[in-house]
């Protein structure tokens, strides 16, 4: 018997996402389908799956016996040969952009980048370029990357619910775990609408909404010269009319700019430092989508904070949250949905 996770198969795409950017996905099982749900067999990782199903509470866990998949490796650990004190620290999930596969090792792995970058090689035919995680640095909160394995390369085109996304992980910040939630966002919104995106990026939140609402008017700022000129190509690349694109510092930029039903704040580390200019911009019975990082059992806390600091302003609000993805074994990234 396996233990999977049971789910409709109208939101099983979403939570196949999430489970496999998690490293959670038991790929020595097939993923299995009756006529309403789909079952997704699971690693025994019981403080994961424990987060994992508090993120998801509808969802449902069950025992059941599961086809075994063919004995090709699925995850890059079954084809390296380490010793076993070095295996034990291989991280269990990573990022894919396009065919640019982004890993996070310890310091003590780093000397194994090139074993274990030809071992995700050998495993994901996708994949012909791995590199490795250095952390965000700079101005521009750009990933700091080096290479590892494969193609000599850090720009891809990587593809997002239908949509397409020149990324070059040299210059810009782009975070492939954030694509379930720009869907959430989407439906989120009722158009016709100003929408204004503080941190576009090369434009994946802007051109999302903007291909679901094309009587949206979208404004997408971003201060790195790259990022806006990857901007520029997305938003030709896919087709939309309805996004202006501006390069510059979105505090001085957004005063430039009409009142707006919307405003997504896609800033983790930072973005709490511009609600209040974001809030001025605002029009009543507007939303805000903030991203910030914060520690699991703090958030609600969080949350009471913003609204009391919002209530100074002489504006009520409601705030609501969700968890959009894990940081670190204590933090995780939050979208704080704010109205007011």
């Amino acid at each position: 018997m396996v233990k999977c996770v049971k789910v409709d198969k109208r939101d099983a795409e979403m939570l196949l996402r999430e489970i496999k950017v998690c490293g959670l996905l038991d790929c020595k099982h097939r993923i299995e389908r009756d006529e309403n749900f789909v079952y997704i067999p699971l690693k025994d990782a019981p403080e994961e799956l424990t987060v994992l199903h508090q993120k998801h509470g509808e969802i449902e866990f069950v025992e059941r016996n599961m086809t075994r998949s063919a004995e090709r490796p699925r995850h890059y650990s079954e084809s390296l040969s380490l010793p076993q004190e070095i295996m034990k620290q291989l991280p269990s999930s990573f990022d894919i952009v396009g065919d640019i596969a982004i890993i996070k090792l310890p310091e003590k792995l780093k000397k194994h980048a090139k074993e274990i970058g030809d071992a995700m090689l050998r495993t994901y035919s996708s994949v012909k370029t791995v590199l490795v995680d250095e952390g965000v640095d700079g101005d521009y909160r750009i990933r700091k990357v080096s290479y590892a394995a494969g193609e000599e390369k850090t720009r891809t085109l990587h593809i997002e619910y239908g949509l397409r996304f020149e990324v070059d992980l040299a210059k810009v910040y782009f975070s492939p775990r954030l694509a379930n939630d720009r869907q959430r966002i989407c439906s989120e919104i009722v158009s016709p609408c100003v929408v204004i995106d503080m941190f576009a990026g090369v434009g994946p939140f802007s051109v999302a909404i903007a291909k679901k609402h094309p009587e949206a008017r979208v404004y997408a700022i971003d201060i790195n010269p790259d990022a806006h000129v990857l901007l520029l190509k997305n938003i030709v690349r896919n087709r939309v009319k309805n996004v202006e694109a501006i390069c510059g510092d979105a505090v001085v930029e957004i005063q430039k700019l009409p009142d707006a039903d919307y405003i997504v704040m896609n800033l983790p580390h930072t973005a709490e430092k511009f609600l209040f200019l974001a809030l001025k911009k605002l029009k009543r019975n507007g939303k805000i989508f903030l991203y910030t990082i914060c520690k699991r059992d703090e958030i609600r806390t969080k949350v009471e904070e913003i609204k009391n600091k919002i209530a100074e302003t002489g504006r009520k609000s409601m705030v609501e949250f969700h968890e959009v993805h894990t940081y670190s074994p204590t933090s995780s990234v939050f979208c704080l949905i704010i109205c007011t």
